[in-house]
């Protein structure tokens, strides 16, 4: 039955994906709200029960609701900060699962990586951020310990499921880093295209790599 929700996921995020690259505004209005709480639903029936991932993933459906259409003001500084707590949610689910003993030299270059990423993404858009610079470098800053988090949690576990969740949330960093290009430095060619298409893609190896880990 899970294989079946996630089966039931993938093809609704093509489904989705597909209706943003063809401009099918009522497709894309029908299908981006079904994704999380479908992917929620493959959780669930799997045993697993986690209520951080069942905040995040909650928290990721507002956002999605909340970000629909030309989100702007309010409405923006809501979905955001539903995904900010929903990556806040992920981290505190992974910081268990970490043994720092287990980290080797490399686990620093990654955290170098993270570091340097996140602020050259901060100075390509601060200019555009106006008010929101402060929270902007608080954002970025918990995204990106999330995903080192799930980089951290896979040096100790070593398994490929806990690969499939870094990986995820590595995409899920890309996605977030094209939504900030697009809405704070120029709009970017299918850039709701490429959101989309990175923040599905993440969610699903995320909840996947969580559901067979």
């Amino acid at each position: 039955m899970t294989v079946g929700f996630l089966v039931a996921y993938a093809l609704l995020s093509v489904i989705h994906v597909w209706s943003c690259v063809k401009g099918l505004i009522w497709l894309r209005a029908s299908t981006k709200p079904m994704l999380m709480p479908l992917l929620l639903v493959a959780y669930l029936s799997s045993g697993a029960a986690s209520v951080f991932v069942i905040v995040a993933l909650i928290l990721a459906t507002v956002g999605d609701v909340l970000l629909m259409g030309s989100a702007k003001g309010g409405r923006l500084m809501l979905g955001a900060g539903s995904f900010f707590f929903g990556h806040l949610a992920y981290l505190c689910f992974f910081i268990p699962g970490i043994r720092l003993t287990d980290a080797t030299w490399w686990v620093l270059l990654v955290a170098i990586f993270c570091i340097g990423a996140g602020l050259l993404l901060h100075r390509s858009v601060r200019r555009n951020l106006g008010q929101l610079r402060v929270l902007a470098v608080v954002y970025i800053v918990v995204l990106n310990a999330m995903s080192l988090a799930a980089f951290l949690r896979y040096t100790t576990a070593g398994s490929v499921a806990a690969l499939l969740v870094f990986i995820g949330s590595a995409i899920f960093v890309l996605s977030d880093y094209i939504m900030f290009i697009d809405e704070f430095h120029h709009k970017l060619h299918h850039g709701g295209y490429a959101i989309m298409l990175t923040y599905c893609l993440a969610q699903g190896l995320m909840i996947g790599g969580l559901i067979f880990g």
